[in-house]
């Protein structure tokens, strides 16, 4: 368990993703561990490590190549009741983005920010909420990484990081980029809420009721927060069903489907569907379109 506020463990080194791919998978995969562990994401996620630098573009195996992979591997594994490391290194991309989904999951989280849509995404907060400082409050905030990338993108944001580490017992190897404070999601709601703009809940627990709590919670103490979700659509592997009915039934407005451009440059790993949401549950017609120079509504 870390300390009260985690402020910064010493960086791993440099070589820490080649290091987790080398000891994780000891060579099982041969000639495709090779690749991965010399591709230019893995120089990228050192790079994100070592030095804090968020790259614009994540250097991905995009879902073309990794698609035709898996369906070759589904068929071929038709044949074959049980999917063998001799199936699976017949499949170099399908395989390969795997690894690149695991190695981030592990040593940084689950969203995966790059300067473009978290720029864009910082854009946009400051048109809906008509302000260039920023205050928000992040639920289980992991690492950090993507509350840094925040605050990276736009100085005028300031992020509230919090997690209650219940989940370290099988995730232990990340990397802290932002100070966190210490505590479950009701005592940072009760905390923190009446001091920020918009809540922030990336990628949380699967089949759990942490997100459902918070979001019943936020609209009980601040209904006209925007909440910013990050994470697959109800039916996908983020929070449980009482949390997604809850935005259907108390009507919150997505409003990245008037403004695509966050998802547009929004990366994710092959075969994961997880996207960026910004839900405004005091919605009206009209409320964000005016003209303003150099915003789009």
């Amino acid at each position: 368990m870390p300390s009260e506020v985690c402020t910064g463990y010493p960086p791993i080194k440099d070589n820490s993703a080649k290091k987790f791919i080398t000891e994780k998978y000891t060579g099982s995969f041969g000639e495709i561990e090779r690749e991965v562990i010399e591709s230019e994401f893995v120089r990228q996620v050192n790079d994100l490590i070592g030095n804090r630098n968020l790259p614009d573009w994540w250097n991905l195996i995009g879902y073309t190549t990794y698609e035709s992979e898996l369906k070759a591997y589904m068929d071929e594994k038709k044949n074959n009741e049980f999917a063998t490391f001799e199936i699976w290194k017949n499949h170099k991309s399908f395989i390969g983005e795997y690894m690149y989904k695991h190695i981030f999951n592990e040593l940084v989280g689950f969203a995966l920010p790059n300067k473009i849509w978290v720029t864009e995404l910082t854009n946009q907060l400051k048109f809906y909420l008509k302000k260039g400082n920023v205050n928000i409050l992040s639920l289980a905030s992991g690492s950090g990484c993507l509350e840094w990338a925040i605050e990276t993108c736009c100085p005028t944001f300031n992020v509230i990081c919090t997690d209650d580490y219940s989940w370290t017992h099988f995730h232990e190897l990340c990397e802290y980029f932002h100070h966190i404070n210490i505590m479950d999601v009701e005592k940072a709601i009760n905390k923190y809420i009446y001091d920020v703009d918009a809540v922030l809940i990336s990628w949380p627990p699967y089949n759990d009721e942490m997100a459902f709590k918070a979001l019943s919670l936020i609209l009980e103490k601040r209904p006209e927060l925007l909440l910013i979700y990050i994470g697959e659509d109800w039916g996908g592997c983020c929070a449980d069903d009482n949390f997604f009915d809850l935005i259907d039934e108390k009507e919150g407005k997505d409003l990245t489907e008037d403004y695509t451009d966050i998802n547009k440059y929004y990366q994710t790993f092959a075969g994961i569907y997880d996207r960026v949401f910004i839900y405004d549950f005091k919605y009206e017609r009209g409320k964000y379109y005016f003209f303003e120079e150099g915003v789009k509504g």
